[in-house]
């Protein structure tokens, strides 16, 4: 990437640019709505679409898991499941250096934005509660375009906004295949953060911070 071409910056959110999970999350929600009879992979993949694909309210999100899935669970279960699940946004954190990196986008004249695969009153809660959302343009989550990463009508949609070349954006993702792969195929630039990773890979960074040597 040269130096001065990069006029926008779409990151992803959790695992990028706060905190996610550690990847058990819809293990520990099957087993919080009492779910075993139901294979794990079926569960997991209802679960995104209804999630992350549906502009709903977590209670919402949930009772349409259940009622998908002919779950039988009793008030108890539901809201411990219900609780769990909003106390991943609680607990989740920006990456020390999140912040810092945003606000120096922003003060060189980038356009900033979010593309994410979440559902969307956890993502709220969060960029609001960290203030995080000053900074951003604009948000392109999955929840509210019905579509999700990798799908490249994701990118057609924001690329279309954008209305740059697709060599002036830069995609900044924690997932290979999710973010920057697909990215890179439909023609932007992207950056893996590997951050603890172990597998390598020529477009990786370690941290945010490393954005300003490929800007």
């Amino acid at each position: 990437m040269k130096q001065g071409k990069i006029k926008a910056v779409c990151f992803d959110m959790w695992g990028t640019l706060c905190t996610g999970g550690k990847g058990n999350e819809w293990k520990i929600l099957q087993q919080k709505l009492s779910a075993d009879l139901i294979e794990p992979k079926l569960f997991r993949n209802r679960g995104e679409e209804i999630f992350f694909t549906r502009n709903l309210n977590v209670e919402n999100g949930l009772l349409q898991l259940t009622e998908s899935l002919n779950l039988k669970s009793n008030k108890k279960t539901f809201n411990s499941a219900l609780r769990f699940w909003k106390s991943l946004a609680r607990k989740s954190q920006p990456f020390p250096e999140t912040a810092f990196v945003l606000k120096k986008l922003a003060e060189l004249g980038l356009r900033l934005f979010v593309v994410s695969n979440t559902d969307s009153e956890p993502f709220y809660f969060k960029v609001n509660e960290t203030a995080l959302i000053k900074y951003f343009e604009k948000f392109f989550l999955s929840s509210e375009l019905g579509l999700l990463k990798p799908d490249v009508r994701i990118f057609k949609t924001m690329q279309k906004y954008l209305a740059f070349s697709k060599d002036q954006i830069l995609m900044v993702d924690d997932s290979l295949y999710h973010g920057v792969l697909p990215a890179r195929k439909f023609g932007w630039k992207a950056l893996w953060v590997s951050r603890k990773k172990t597998e390598t890979n020529k477009f990786q960074i370690k941290s945010l911070e490393e954005i300003f040597n490929y800007l």
